[in-house]
């Protein structure tokens, strides 16, 4: 049988100078006489990296794309595709990805856009960006995901100013040709939106941003505290149903790379999967939680740890705001 597989031929993460401790955190909100040492223990925090007034979501993206185009032996005009993710977007016209082509000179990524699908971003936009190369025959794609969070979270919301950092990723893919499968075999999603108005940004909806009466917080973000418990099943019951498509036994999974929102609700996933903690990368208590790019912090890590081996099955899961998950099914293999 011939297969067309995608792999994930290298990978590079970026975050900003500044290294911010959970001292410097608590102190901020004691000055306004809000505690925060609770939520920092269950979200799992010490350290989260906020760029300064140089950086933008964009100068990142060409910091980490750069990065790992220079690292993996192809030249930017092998790349046919190129997407950009964010929901911090430094521009909406013309679309980040263009600029992105135009400085990278990937002169033949014709198939160019940019993805907005909060903190699920990178995973959708690999899985979509996987269909795109074996359907139409690419041989490389980019996917870059870029936030920059700490200037639109508010001083005194405890969850986005406290736990939030700024980071980039970079994920190059590559189109393989073979009689067995591997790299990305599957996904799953689901959506429920009975919590879109929990989170939101901007306030006051883009057609009120350049309003001078507006309020400047307004044109913040808006975090508003709600139960997320039940995540935790939500993702079992995703990562079964995923497993069960593509007839994967749980315990061939080898490792589980999360979104690092909250390590308790991570905890409580493999718990209920009967998965032990050990078999999981958790990265936030070293960068924060950095949106859409986190899942790739965390794989990049396990790849550095060699904590994911040749022949094994990766499950990628996250969560997006309001809310909407997906998982990705993988394999890795030697080619």
């Amino acid at each position: 049988m011939h297969y067309n597989n995608i792999i994930i031929k290298n990978i590079s993460i970026y975050h900003p100078l500044r290294k911010v401790t959970n001292d410097e955190i608590i102190l901020h909100f004691k000055n306004q006489n809000l505690e925060i040492e609770g939520l920092l223990n269950h979200l799992g925090r010490e350290i989260r990296y906020k760029a300064d007034d140089s950086e933008t979501s964009l100068s990142m993206a060409e910091n980490v794309a750069c990065k790992v185009i220079a690292s993996s032996n192809i030249q930017a005009e092998d790349i046919g595709l190129l997407f950009y993710v964010s929901d911090t977007p430094e521009y909406l016209v013309p679309t980040n990805s263009l600029r992105l082509h135009n400085i990278l000179g990937t002169i033949n990524a014709h198939i160019n856009m940019d993805i907005n699908a909060n903190c699920i971003g990178m995973l959708a936009a690999l899985d979509n960006a996987q269909i795109y190369l074996r359907t139409k025959n690419i041989k490389y794609g980019l996917v870059i995901g870029s936030v920059l969070l700490s200037n639109i979270a508010q001083p005194n919301d405890t969850v986005a100013f406290g736990t939030f950092g700024d980071g980039a990723c970079a994920i190059l893919l590559e189109n393989i040709n073979s009689d067995k499968e591997f790299g990305f075999i599957g996904s799953n999603y689901f959506t429920d939106s009975s919590l879109s108005e929990m989170i939101q940004y901007p306030i006051c909806g883009v057609s009120s941003i350049a309003n001078e009466d507006v309020k400047y917080l307004e044109k913040k973000l808006r975090f508003t505290p709600h139960d997320v418990s039940f995540f935790s099943d939500k993702w079992k019951e995703l990562i079964i149903n995923m497993l069960n498509m593509h007839n994967i036994n749980i315990n061939n999974i080898q490792h589980y790379l999360f979104s690092q929102f909250s390590k308790a609700e991570i905890k409580d996933t493999l718990d209920k999967l009967g998965i032990p903690f050990k078999r999981t990368t958790f990265v936030g208590d070293k960068y924060g939680y950095t949106g859409c790019t986190s899942p790739i912090f965390a794989l990049k890590e396990a790849i550095d740890n060699n904590s994911i081996s040749l022949n094994e099955y990766i499950v990628f899961c996250s969560v997006g705001a309001g809310y909407n998950m997906c998982s990705l099914l993988y394999k890795n293999m030697e080619v």
